[in-house]
C-alpha cells in the first residue's frame, strides 16, 4: 500500500506512473493520496483514475498525528514541498520515522512487517555537494533531512531512496526564474538567454513526467536500499541552450535572440542587497555545486529510459 503526500504538478505525474505500473495494474499493490481539504486536485485525480483512494489531511499536522497515518501504508513518497513552511520536511521525515518503529513493534521488532519505504521530497539538486552555508534555508534543511535518514535512529526502520533530478525542467522555461524569456517568438518579438555564471557552466534538468515514471520504478526497485539514485533528461551548458533556441525558434535572425550573462558576483551582490531568495536560487545555479551530473551515470540511462531531453521539450 503506497500513500502519495501531494498532487501538485509533481504528485500527479507519480500518480499516473504509479497506477500503470505492473504491482498496481494486478493489483497486489494500492495507491493512496492524501490531500489538504478542499484541494482543487480532487477532479484531476478522479479523472485520472477511480483507484486512486483520496484521504485529507495536513502535512504540517503534528509528528505523532502524521505517524499514525503513515503506519497504516508500507510506502510513503512525498510529493509536496513548494510554498510549505520550512521545517515540513523534516516533520514529515520524523514521523516516517516514528511510523516505521511503530510497524516494528508491531510486527515483533520487525520480524513481522517490512520496513516502511521512503522517498522523500529531495527532488532537484545534489544537496550533499551543494553542503552547508548556501544561504538558501529550504537547502539547509533538505541537507539536514539527508543527513536524519543516515542516522543510527533511522537506520533499520526506514527503507529510504533518495530521487535526485536536477532542476525541472518546465521550471528553466519559467519566465520568473529569467534563464529563458522566449514569450511571443511566433509574432516577430525577441527572446532572451541568461546564463547562470556563465555560458560554460553546467546543470542539469529533468523533465515531470520521467520524474514520476522514474519515481515510480524506485519505489518498486528491490535492489534500491538507503541510497540516491539521480536521472536526467540533459545536462548542458547555457551556451548550447542559447544556441538550440537560435537554431529551433530564431532561426538566421541572431539579432532576435539577446544572451546575457548574471556572473556569481553579480547575484552575490542582489543577494546581499535584497535578500531574495529568488536570487539565492539563482547565484546557487551560477556557483555550479550540485546541479549538474553525468547523464551516463545516472538511473534512467541504467534503466534504458529515455528520458525527454531540451529539444523535446522545446518542440512540445
Amino acid at each position: 500500500s503506497i500513500l502519495v503526500l501531494g498532487a501538485g504538478e509533481l504528485g500527479l505525474s507519480i500518480l499516473r506512473a504509479l497506477i500503470t505500473s505492473p504491482p498496481v495494474k494486478s493489483e497486489t499493490s494500492t495507491v493512496t493520496v492524501l490531500l489538504r481539504p478542499g484541494s482543487s486536485s480532487v477532479t484531476k485525480i478522479r479523472d485520472l483514475s477511480q483507484q486512486i483512494r483520496i484521504i485529507e489531511g495536513d502535512v504540517g499536522a503534528p509528528v505523532n498525528e502524521l505517524a499514525g497515518l503513515f503506519g497504516g501504508f508500507d510506502a510513503v513518497v512525498c510529493a509536496t514541498g513548494y510554498g510549505a513552511p520550512l521545517g515540513t520536511q523534516r516533520m514529515i521525515a520524523e514521523a516516517v520515522r516514528k511510523a516505521g518503529e511503530l510497524r516494528g513493534e508491531e510486527g515483533g521488532n520487525g520480524r513481522g512487517r517490512k520496513r516502511l519505504r521512503f522517498i522523500p521530497w529531495q527532488f532537484g539538486v545534489d544537496y550533499d555537494v551543494v553542503g552547508h552555508g548556501s544561504q538558501m534555508p529550504l537547502f539547509e534543511e533538505q541537507l539536514g533531512v539527508r543527513e536524519f535518514l543516515r542516522s543510527k535512529e533511522v537506520r533499520g526502520v526506514v527503507d529510504w531512496v533518495i530521487v535526485s533530478t536536477g532542476m525541472f525542467t518546465s521550471f528553466l522555461f519559467e519566465e520568473e526564474f529569467g534563464v529563458v524569456r522566449v514569450e511571443g517568438w511566433k509574432e516577430g518579438r525577441r527572446g532572451r538567454v541568461t546564463a547562470l555564471g556563465g555560458w560554460r557552466n553546467r546543470v542539469t534538468v529533468t523533465g515531470v513526467g520521467d520524474i514520476g515514471v522514474l519515481t515510480a520504478r524506485a519505489l518498486f526497485e528491490p535492489e534500491l536500499h538507503e541510497r540516491i539514485v539521480y536521472t536526467a533528461g540533459q545536462t548542458f551548458e547555457y551556451g548550447f541552450l542559447a544556441d538550440l533556441l537560435q537554431e529551433m525558434l530564431f532561426g538566421n535572425e541572431p539579432e532576435r535572440l539577446e544572451r546575457v550573462v548574471w556572473t556569481a558576483e553579480e547575484l552575490e551582490r542582489r543577494v546581499r542587497e535584497t535578500g531574495d531568495m529568488l536570487e539565492r536560487y539563482r547565484l546557487l545555479f551560477a556557483q555550479g555545486k550540485g546541479v549538474s551530473w553525468d547523464t551516463n551515470r545516472t538511473w534512467n540511462v541504467r534503466l534504458g529510459w529515455l528520458a525527454d531531453d531540451l529539444e523535446t521539450f522545446v518542440r512540445r
